[in-house]
C-alpha cells in the first residue's frame, strides 16, 4: 500500500481477502473517499451471513449490528424486519439490501477508497485493528483492509481528511486520479532476507 515522509508511498500491513473470496488482481484508479461510509453488505453475505443471524438470533440482532434495511441500494425508505421473509432470503428465493449505518463499529471504519471497478473492489479503513498483528490476513470479503487509513488519505489529499464530524456518506474527490495495482507476490525469507519467487 502506497512512510510518513511526504514524498514516500505509504507502507502499511492490509487484510485481503479469504479462501472462497479472494482478492482479485485489478489494476484500477482511486478517484475519490468517501468519510464516514455506510456498509453496504453484498447480497451473498446476506443471504448466507444475516439472513441465517435473523433466524437464529431473531430480529434484534439487526439493531444490535446497526444494520438497516430498504428495498434496493438506491431507496431511502425503510423495511421493518418483521415484514421480511427471512427463511426465503437465506435460501435466494427473495431480497433485501442491508446495510450498516456509519460510525461506532461500522465495518468500514472511517472511510473507504474508491477504485470503480467491475468487482466493487475498494480499499478501506476497519475498527478491528488486532487483526493486523496474525501472520495470516486472508480474512476480509474481498475489498482491502488498511492498517492506517488515515495515513493514506494525507497521502492521497496532502492533508487530513478522516475526522469523527464528517456527514454520512460524504465523497470528497481527489483531484487527479492515483494509480492502484493489487497483485500477489510470492516470498520466502532466506538468511533474513525476503526473496521473491513464482507462485505455483
Amino acid at each position: 500500500i502506497p512512510s510518513t515522509a511526504a514524498c514516500t508511498r505509504p507502507v502499511m500491513r492490509v487484510v485481503v481477502g479469504k479462501p472462497g473470496m479472494e482478492t482479485p488482481l485489478l489494476a484500477g484508479f482511486i478517484r475519490y473517499a468517501v468519510l464516514n461510509p455506510y456498509w453496504n453488505i453484498p447480497p451473498d453475505l446476506v443471504r448466507h451471513t444475516v439472513a441465517p443471524a435473523v433466524i437464529r438470533e431473531g430480529p434484534g440482532v439487526l439493531a444490535q449490528r446497526r444494520y438497516v434495511l430498504s428495498a434496493d441500494w438506491r431507496s431511502t425508505a425503510r423495511i421493518e424486519p418483521a415484514a421480511v421473509d427471512w427463511p426465503a432470503v437465506a435460501a435466494g428465493r427473495s431480497s433485501v439490501w442491508v446495510r450498516q449505518l456509519p460510525g461506532g463499529r461500522n465495518m468500514m471504519g472511517a472511510v473507504k477508497f474508491m477504485l470503480p471497478n467491475e468487482m466493487g473492489i475498494y480499499l478501506h479503513d476497519t475498527p478491528d485493528k488486532s487483526l493486523f498483528q496474525r501472520a495470516d490476513r486472508h480474512l476480509s470479503s474481498g475489498c482491502v483492509r488498511l492498517e492506517d487509513a488515515a495515513r493514506l488519505g494525507r497521502w492521497l489529499f496532502g492533508r487530513e481528511i478522516v475526522g469523527s464530524d464528517a456527514a454520512p456518506d460524504r465523497r470528497v474527490d481527489l483531484a487527479e486520479p492515483v494509480p492502484v495495482f493489487v497483485t500477489r507476490l510470492a516470498t520466502r525469507l532466506e538468511n533474513g532476507r525476503v526473496r521473491f519467487r513464482r507462485e505455483g
